[in-house]
């Protein structure tokens, strides 16, 4: 079938108005626009064509046509177009253009990729030989970062515009990525850290949004566009392009009223300038959707979008003290099961949100709860484990916690629509719900506040699955009397302790250097990928080395030497990072060591300091030690923009703080390697000395074996699992429990 004239719509009338430069890029494109339909109309007569030309151009362009005087030539229809074209051809003062585009620098907030696209704007009216080479140079001298210029630097004069863009948005993109992975809670858990702040990667990530714009998406199927090339055309035509912002994603062109065709172009009609009245769009080429989309707080409701965020570590830093508390006066079981429904409930409220202040709302009730799951769970486990075994728990529970976390990214990579996310991630929450009627109470927590009737069947429990034979009569009266002795603690009680308050700001202080350099570290750390699943499983499977190092080292070296050399290596990488040439092969592997050596100190901590408290408080200062931790993750992104004034002065904070760290370690805490935990303040308080022979009476024991030593049959069998409980083989003596 032929195509009739008629079928042939007409090209609009050409607008001659507006900026001179874009005046002479429109008429280029409305020029191939009229070409194209006089071919569709079969005119060929040079005369005709010539008369079609003027005709389509509109009575504005044909006074100016006349007004001219014509060019030479024999060809009637390429006589007016040259005259035309030369008028329209845009009035450019190349020196002026030049010194603009020399004077452009990357803007805070801007991303490398927009700080191209204005450079490329820019670059079209300089008259450049090679524009790509003068953008790179552009963008390695005016970028904002200096981890981006350094990576830059290195690749030379070989580096070209693709492969700089390539590594600029990688780098940001890894950077935004560390950022919320570390500002996730404190701790490795299966199915109750996939609610923590890790998971807003996936269910909150930054993607690219500008202003809907249904004069020009209803057209798209008649055009044959599909959903990817419709948002490309409505960015083409309909964003603004502002000076010194990229494009302008929360306004647009006001189309209203005015006819659109697939060769529009940006601002060609000299369109007034309008908020985004009809709602925004989204990128869906990797999310379908995501919370920002969902209640559109983006433009001037961006600051909204990061709010949840902060408050979520905020409140998460009261939490672990106000739960802590909870822990050790009312069971370290209920504290912990409380915390684990409350995160379960918010997870599902928030998977089905109606708006953004009832998201808002249940977020920051799971971030309160969030960090104390961790510690709850933690200090429980640790006083139902021997210390022979603390070591290996404590690893495996950080490698699980990291394959756990990895899991987040498999969720995310077949589920791409957050609230599905959501769901998915409260479900494994309820699977674990599933397990607190098997979860026992400490027995060392029990004896402490005078539960001895509780505390024994918990312990017998625990001794008839080990396989292991109790005496009939468990604790004498002497025993009983003693333990009913006990009174309870509060944090008032562990502040109002010369050592334990001198030894809590010690913890409180090495937590705080460890998040600020380790999360500090991470922010300022290289590029490893640009998806953003690949990415965060690389992240989590590069720590899980050095779990299994520091294993090896704990039970050879101890805690504390594991511990200070630990903050010695990284302080001495950040010092020698600092003075080395940016962006060197030799920074990157010095910069490594200092990770390596307080990612090792990351992972002592938390045993090393539940070791140190004693039972009666040992809850509330692991709550104080989140705090800690909780400030330096807070204060970390702001150190790290120091270096945007003198750039060895961060890795120099970080490796003052680490060796500062180490001292006070050195001096005042005391090693626990295969020593009981110290069960009441008095006992904190005497956590000094060293164990050996004929020292017993000296050392401090656990809230099990304080109270009775038992005569047990042991048929060979070496350990009992119960807190500090060490059931060591003797033939007719007395065992400690």
């Amino acid at each position: 079938m032929e195509l009739s004239s008629s079928d042939v719509s007409q090209v609009k009338w050409f607008n001659p108005h507006g900026d001179p430069s874009n005046v002479g890029i429109a008429w280029q494109r409305w020029l191939r626009s009229f070409e194209l339909y006089a071919v569709g109309r079969g005119v060929k007569n040079a005369e005709q064509k010539r008369a079609l030309l003027l005709h389509c151009a509109g009575t504005e362009v044909q006074d100016i046509f006349f007004s001219l005087e014509e060019e030479e030539g024999s060809d009637a229809y390429e006589k007016s177009k040259k005259t035309l074209s030369k008028h329209f051809q845009p009035k450019i003062n190349v020196p002026y253009e030049r010194y603009c585009f020399r004077s452009m620098a990357q803007e805070d907030g801007e991303s490398i990729e927009q700080f191209i696209v204005r450079l490329r704007q820019r670059a079209v009216r300089c008259n450049f030989q090679n524009a790509d080479e003068e953008i790179r140079d552009q963008v390695i001298e005016k970028c904002r970062s200096h981890k981006i210029r350094a990576k830059l630097l290195i690749k030379g004069h070989d580096l070209k515009l693709d492969d700089l863009r390539t590594i600029a948005v990688t780098v940001e993109l890894t950077d935004k990525q560390t950022k919320q992975m570390d500002a996730g809670a404190h701790g490795p858990q299966c199915g109750s850290n996939t609610h923590g702040a890790s998971a807003n990667i996936f269910t909150n990530p930054s993607v690219n949004h500008w202003c809907s714009v249904p004069e020009i998406r209803t057209q798209c199927g008649a055009w044959g566009l599909d959903e990817a090339q419709c948002d490309q055309k409505i960015i083409d035509v309909a964003v603004p392009t502002l000076s010194g912002k990229g494009n302008d994603n929360c306004r647009r062109y006001n189309w209203t009223g005015v006819e659109v065709t697939i060769n529009t172009t940006r601002g060609e009609l000299n369109q007034t300038i309008i908020d985004c009245n009809a709602g925004w769009d989204f990128d869906h080429s990797v999310y379908k959707s995501t919370i920002k989309e969902q209640f559109s707080v983006v433009c001037d409701q961006a600051l909204l979008n990061e709010l949840p965020l902060t408050i979520f570590g905020a409140v998460g830093m009261v939490g672990v003290v106000v739960f802590g508390a909870i822990g050790d006066r009312f069971g370290r079981r209920p504290a912990f099961i409380i915390c684990l429904i409350t995160q379960t409930l918010t997870g599902l409220v928030a998977s089905f949100s109606p708006s953004f202040t009832v998201y808002f709302v249940v977020r920051t009730f799971t971030g309160f709860v969030n960090g104390s799951v961790f510690y709850c769970s933690f200090v429980l486990l640790m006083e139902m484990i021997g210390p022979s075994k603390r070591n290996l728990v404590r690893v495996s529970l950080m490698c699980i916690g990291a394959v756990c976390m990895m899991s987040l990214a498999g969720f995310s990579y077949f589920i791409r629509w957050w609230r599905g996310m959501s769901i998915a991630m409260a479900i494994t929450a309820i699977v674990l719900d599933f397990f607190i009627p098997f979860i026992p109470e400490s027995p060392a927590w029990q004896l402490t506040v005078g539960k001895i009737d509780q505390a024994e069947k918990t312990i017998r429990k625990m001794a008839r699955v080990n396989k292991a034979e109790l005496p009939e009569k468990l604790f004498t009266d002497e025993d009983i009397a003693e333990l009913k002795g006990i009174k309870q603690a509060s944090m008032i009680d562990l502040l109002k302790s010369p050592i334990l308050r001198y030894r809590q700001l010690i913890i409180c202080w090495m937590s705080f250097c460890i998040a600020l350099a380790s999360y500090g570290m991470t922010l300022n750390s290289g590029n490893i990928g640009t998806d953003d699943h690949l990415s965060f499983v690389l992240l989590i499977v590069v720590e899980i080395p050095g779990f299994v190092l520091v294993y090896l080292l704990l039970d050879r070296i101890g805690r504390k030497w594991t511990m200070m050399a630990s903050f010695v290596i990284s302080g001495a990488g950040c010092f020698v990072t600092a003075f080395v040439e940016q962006g060197s092969v030799a920074q990157t592997a010095v910069a490594m060591v200092g990770k390596f050596g307080i990612a090792g100190a990351l992972s002592v901590s938390d045993l090393y300091v539940t070791e140190l408290l004693p039972t009666q408080v040992r809850n509330v200062g692991m709550g104080l030690n989140g705090m800690g931790f909780g400030l330096g993750v807070t204060l970390a992104p702001y150190i790290t923009r120091i270096q945007d004034f003198w750039p060895p002065a961060t890795m120099l904070i970080f490796g003052i703080l680490t060796i500062l760290a180490a001292i006070p370690v050195f001096l005042f805490l005391p090693e626990t390697m295969g020593r009981d935990l110290p069960a009441t303040i008095e006992e904190g308080e005497n956590f000094t000395k060293r164990p050996g022979k004929g020292s017993e009476k000296d050392l401090p024991t656990s809230g099990v074996d304080m109270a009775v030593d038992v005569q047990v049959n042991m048929k060979g069998f070496k350990q009992s699992g119960i807190d500090n409980v060490e059931v060591e083989y003797q033939e007719e003596e007395n065992v400690h429990l």
